[in-house]
């Protein structure tokens, strides 16, 4: 907790994320604190690096990618995972993985500086592997766009985790494997022999539920609506029409409508 910047406040601190550029310098924090009276209400506060070395509550415009220091300059081997939130790309950087996200949640996926990955043009590779819900098939889609304009010679890939529950996300599937550790809390670093054990199924899973983007997104678009009910007529109600006395339309509209009356 020492290298929090003194604004940060620290009660109810749950974790924090340094945010780093291309060259390791740490520019950007994103700290999370939960409720501590049992409920499950969390909140985000971000925090950025002035070029006068003072901390700034906020995040920068466009804000910065998280996990760029575990991209390799020269590999162009590297395959390269999205997730939605530093939770979980942290979580692939404890197996090994090279990893990235963005801040402020899956809204917020367009504003961010994706376009530094023009930086990265040597990865031909990245899988984008969605929370399941919703929300997270639209951060990948966010997302995939943004990566077509950074790295348009890169292949794009979605991988759709075999999980469990509605909302699960990649820490909720590391806790179901067996190499994982039982105390593990998502958030701290994984040992050895388990983050190698953990690594490998991981790349087995994604080898198996693989799917080109744009196969995916035609799928997802070709999916068909269903209820789960029979449909329903919509019953119309209409309101009774007040009358309207002649003499509170304009003149001219009162004159026309009298002799109009008076042909009839």
């Amino acid at each position: 907790m020492n290298d929090l910047p003194d604004i940060a406040p620290i009660n109810n601190l749950r974790f924090y994320w340094k945010y780093r550029d291309e060259n390791g310098k740490i520019v950007a924090l994103v700290i999370r604190y939960d409720d501590l009276s049992g409920s499950k209400k969390k909140w985000f506060h971000q925090y950025r690096l002035l070029e006068n070395g003072k901390w700034e509550e906020g995040a920068a415009t466009p804000s910065p990618i998280f996990g760029l220091d575990s991209l390799s300059k020269h590999d162009s081997k590297q395959k390269v995972y999205i997730f939605e939130g530093e939770k979980c790309a942290t979580a692939a950087h404890h197996l090994g993985l090279s990893a990235l996200t963005s801040m402020m949640g899956s809204s917020q996926a367009q504003y961010a500086d994706w376009a530094i990955l023009a930086k990265f043009r040597h990865i031909t590779e990245f899988v984008l592997v969605p929370d399941n819900d919703q929300t997270g098939k639209k951060y990948i889609e966010a997302v995939s766009a943004e990566l077509a304009k950074a790295c348009p010679q890169a292949k794009l890939s979605v991988c759709q985790f075999p999980y469990l529950n509605q909302g699960d996300d990649l820490v909720d599937w590391i806790k179901l494997q067996s190499s994982c550790p039982a105390e593990w809390n998502g958030f701290e670093s994984i040992d050895e022999p388990h983050s190698a054990y953990l690594h490998l199924a991981l790349e087995e899973c994604v080898n198996q539920n693989l799917i080109d983007t744009g196969l995916y997104f035609e799928k997802k678009a070709s999916q068909t609506i269903t209820f789960e009910n029979d449909p329903e007529i919509i019953q119309q109600e209409l309101c009774d029409v007040l009358p309207c006395p002649v003499d509170t339309l304009p003149t001219d509209f009162v004159v026309w409508i009298k002799s109009l009356a008076e042909e009839m």
